[in-house]
């Protein structure tokens, strides 16, 4: 597969400033046109512009990471924080990075000398690949925790 690969994206603020000219343009090019036919045409195109241009905005908070897809293709990890923009036909699917616990259920197990002991465990966890998070196991969150309890039972009936 195509792994996690970190990438940069263009700066937000550059183009909302962009975005925001596109939209007030085709208002001073329809006032200096006096309604010409060009002047319609060039005041579409620009509003057009502005309106493909607005889906590409987004923003990666602290701790979070965002994976760019395009049509189904991986294209890269967005890590760095703050107001980004990238293509507006990528689909951005957001991760959190934050360290998380688990708390894994009351289990009755035997252990090796066969008598029943009850045991627990919190389990201190977070995501270093977004990639594999969010594209090799279902339900990242639900991964955890079912190999949490398994890693419990294995190693309770170990000893």
């Amino acid at each position: 597969m195509d792994g996690n690969r970190i990438i940069k994206t263009t700066s937000g603020w550059l183009m909302l400033v962009i975005n925001i000219a596109l939209y007030i343009m085709p208002i001073v090019v329809l006032i200096n046109s006096r309604g010409a036919l060009s002047g319609i045409l060039l005041s579409s195109v620009m509003l057009l512009a502005a309106l493909l241009i607005s889906p590409g905005f987004f923003i990666v908070n602290p701790n979070y990471s965002a994976l760019l897809v395009l049509f189904g293709k991986y294209k890269g990890t967005v890590v760095e924080n703050g107001f980004c923009w990238a293509n507006p036909l990528l689909t951005k699917h957001k991760i959190s990075l934050r360290v998380r616990n688990q708390e894994t259920s009351r289990i009755k197990v035997n252990d090796q000398s066969g008598n029943p002991i009850e045991i627990a465990a919190v389990v201190v966890w977070k995501v270093t690949d977004p990639y594999k998070a969010q594209f090799e196991v279902d339900m990242y969150t639900d991964y955890v925790s079912v190999q949490s309890e398994s890693a419990l039972r294995h190693m309770a009936s170990k000893y």
